[in-house]
């Protein structure tokens, strides 16, 4: 781990432009005005002089990630080498890419991969929430755990997050695991089907097992993304005393399984604003987790999460312009100096443990940056 130290004066973050945006459905532009820039002519050379205080230390930071789910992973996987290495390298590499520390991976829910969706592995809903579940593992995991097992074996990158998007649909109240529907017996959600919550705990459970079986450790598991939307792939609704219930039946079934060293990181909020509400409903069982997560879609970061917990963000990426090297073009979104800002002003005004961008690669028909 590292602590951010003091600089003087700030300088932004560099951000290696090589990496990747995807396409959610929410994006909220914003681009940075600073001297010498701004539209204008670039500012000439110039000599700043640079003050470390090594002894004024600020938030510890967990690293900087991406994330490669919803089938990117297979991207990577099926390039011939040497071009497969070459990207890993940009990705992972400290000293000729951008050294990335952190993956965020999707945990699938879908019974199929149509539509680049992912895969569950307990595609057979058990007779009751009780019984015995089958897992189908197909060692692969849409291509995400090649490239975990590269990047911890490679490259030495420790930390990895679980993030599932939604439970399997038979746990649902609307049984499937798309637009939305609740977690059957999570308050105010009940289900003929019965209560779910226990089963949804094992499951996460089992796939921090599938993982560690193939030598990647899960240390980070997260039981949600996007809670306050319904979307036409995997989505699940859960509001902020829904989340407080599960982390109370999640860590528990995580300690009973010899896991109490994985971290539970909630709740992957749409915006900054909307993640202040579940923040503050998770206040009842921040005992029993340890991370924050939060997107910039809905709303930008702007000041500290009311938590001591620390505090991640998790998914964020332009949307639409097209992929770019350019550090400083025009300001704008996809300009690599936009991004340093971006995540300077996360370090910076929230305090920041972590962030992670989105998609790690990516199609050329896509935003790149």
């Amino acid at each position: 781990m590292m602590h951010l130290i003091q600089v003087m004066p700030a300088l932004p973050l560099l951000l290696l432009p090589t990496l990747a945006a995807a396409s959610p459905a929410l994006l909220q532009s914003r681009q940075f005005g600073l001297p010498g820039f701004g539209g204008g002519a670039a500012a000439g050379p110039s000599t700043v002089s640079i003050t470390l205080n090594p002894s004024q230390k600020f938030q510890e930071i967990d690293g900087f990630g991406i994330s490669e789910a919803f089938q990117r992973a297979n991207g990577i996987v099926n390039l011939p080498e040497p071009k497969r290495g070459e990207v890993m390298d940009l990705l992972f590499n400290a000293t000729t890419g951008a050294g990335l520390t952190i993956v965020r991976n999707g945990i699938g829910s879908s019974q199929s991969s149509a539509n680049d969706w992912m895969n569950t592995f307990q595609p057979d809903k058990p007779a009751s929430p009780a019984a015995a579940p089958t897992y189908r593992w197909d060692g692969k995991d849409s291509g995400q755990l090649w490239v975990s097992k590269q990047a911890h074996e490679r490259y030495g990158v420790a930390a990895f997050y679980g993030n599932a998007w939604s439970a399997p649909g038979f746990m649902k109240s609307n049984g499937q695991d798309s637009n939305g529907g609740c977690l059957c017996g999570s308050p105010g959600c009940s289900c003929q089907s019965g209560d779910w919550r226990k089963a949804y705990a094992a499951y996460l459970v089992k796939y921090i097992q599938l993982y560690a079986g193939e030598g990647v450790p899960v240390t980070h598991i997260g039981f949600v993304n996007e809670p306050d939307i319904s979307t036409a792939y995997a989505s699940m609704q859960v509001n902020g005393q829904q989340a407080a219930d599960f982390v109370a039946v999640l860590r528990p079934a995580l300690n009973a399984a010899n896991l109490s060293h994985v971290k539970i990181a909630c709740c992957e909020a749409t915006g900054w604003n909307v993640q202040r509400t579940y923040t503050q409903a998770l206040s009842a069982v921040a005992d029993q987790m340890d991370v924050i997560t939060s997107h910039e879609y809905t709303s930008r970061i702007s000041g500290t999460q009311p938590t001591e917990l620390k505090v991640w963000q998790t998914e964020y990426s332009d949307l639409s312009g097209r992929w770019s090297t350019a550090w400083y073009s025009n300001g704008g979104a996809g300009d690599g100096w936009t991004w340093a800002n971006t995540i300077s002003n996360g370090l910076t005004s929230a305090n920041l443990n972590a962030y992670l961008f989105w998609e790690g690669t990516q199609d050329r028909a896509t935003n790149n940056k």
